[in-house]
């Protein structure tokens, strides 16, 4: 990265620990994690007409239900955010949009490779801007050019944003209390990310990669100035409520969904 990208990118990551400033008193450390997404269960007309003529080519049924709950989801959301302004919808890659299989091939969801889902996504809500949010780097370095080709047309590319790691955050910063707190509950947290494996009191807490998540969304929000709506299996969807689709279980992309 140019001498120049690497001091706004310090300026950026000093403004988001800036924004955590309030946790001291509470507002990220209170953080709960919903059960559920806000778009779960809603079937939309616009969903229906999409899935009346699409069967995403010769996968199992397991897959194809898989494929149908993802649309679901997404088209009731982008219902809803269509009706506001200056939007910009962050899609996750990794088990969102595509899996890694062996050799480090990308490859897309059925929806993606056998349909035309992203193109339908645009033409139906024309206002919305799209982007990626992943926690991959390498973006300009060719590292991820089968997503890219895939993506092409559909996302804007001034629009890749990453979570941030633990130890990219506080890197150049002097010590401060946010710090200190923040070392504390990542510290707590990082060693519990197996939620069965914590104390009752931290059952509903974000782990470490999803403070890392929310800092990326931070850094979004204030380096686009728009309203920024994310799609992720991660829990930061879930602790954005209507500004998020989180996918559970039923709709992330499993690769063995597609053995037969």
């Amino acid at each position: 990265m140019p001498e120049q990208g690497l001091e706004m990118e310090k300026v950026h990551l000093r403004e988001s620990i800036k924004m955590l400033e309030e946790g001291r008193s509470g507002e990220f450390l209170k953080l709960r994690i919903p059960e559920e997404s806000e778009y779960s269960g809603v079937e939309t007309t616009s969903a229906q007409e999409f899935l009346a003529d699409r069967d995403f080519g010769d996968i199992p049924e397991q897959a194809r239900e898989q494929e149908r709950a993802f649309v679901k989801k997404i088209f009731a959301a982008l219902e809803a955010w269509a009706q506001e302004e200056n939007v910009l919808v962050l899609w996750d890659i990794d088990e969102t949009l595509f899996v890694t299989a062996t050799g480090d091939k990308d490859t897309p969801r059925p929806s993606i490779s056998g349909s035309d889902l992203l193109d339908q996504v645009k033409g139906r809500f024309p206002s919305i801007s799209h982007g990626i949010f992943s926690d991959r780097g390498g973006w300009d370095e060719g590292k991820n050019n089968d997503v890219l080709k895939y993506l092409e047309g559909f996302i804007d590319r001034q629009y890749i944003f990453r979570s941030m790691e633990y130890g990219e955050v506080y890197e150049g910063l002097e010590e401060s209390s946010i710090q200190n707190d923040l070392d504390v509950y990542m510290g707590q947290i990082m060693e519990l990310d197996d939620l069965e494996d914590r104390p009752d009191s931290f059952k509903s807490l974000p782990a470490g990669n999803t403070i890392s998540k929310w800092l990326g969304y931070k850094r979004a929000q204030a380096e686009t100035g728009m309203n920024v709506k994310v799609i992720d299996d991660n829990a930061i969807a879930l602790l954005l409520g209507r500004d998020a689709v989180h996918l559970g279980w039923d709709e992330k992309f499993r690769l063995s969904l597609l053995d037969r």
